[in-house]
């Protein structure tokens, strides 16, 4: 697809192989940094919860509801659990996590109410 739509600026008379390598390159280039950004996120998430850990009338007052819904959210997708963190942990605005995932705001609506619904189902909620 990339190279579809990168055919625009490839340059009549040049050798194809530097322009499709050059392609291939950035590709896998964005890719890992994008991977590393999102281990990066997850860690600072679980520091997170570490630094700020429940006070004692939390843990007594909601500790399975807690322990339920951090398992339910381990057993959601990457994806879910992705934007999730961003909300929850991170407390991104949808412009920030637009551009965290490179993609609209109406997009990350959409993709933050999915994971909320998969979220309650996972929780046995209606």
């Amino acid at each position: 697809m990339k190279l579809y739509h990168s055919i625009e600026r490839f340059r009549i008379g040049e050798r194809v192989e530097p322009w499709l390598f050059r392609i291939v390159t950035n590709t896998a280039r964005n890719r890992l940094r994008s991977e590393t950004r999102q281990r990066a996120l997850q860690v600072r998430a679980a520091a997170q919860v570490a630094i700020n850990p429940p006070g004692p009338d939390e843990v007594v007052v909601h500790g399975d509801d807690r322990q339920q819904m951090i398992a339910a959210i381990g057993r959601l997708r990457f994806e879910d659990r992705l934007i999730l963190t961003y909300r929850w942990f991170e407390e991104m605005t949808e412009a920030e996590m637009a551009a965290a995932l490179q993609c609209r705001p109406g997009t990350v609506k959409s993709r933050l109410n999915r994971a909320m619904v998969r979220l309650r189902a996972e929780l046995g909620e209606s």
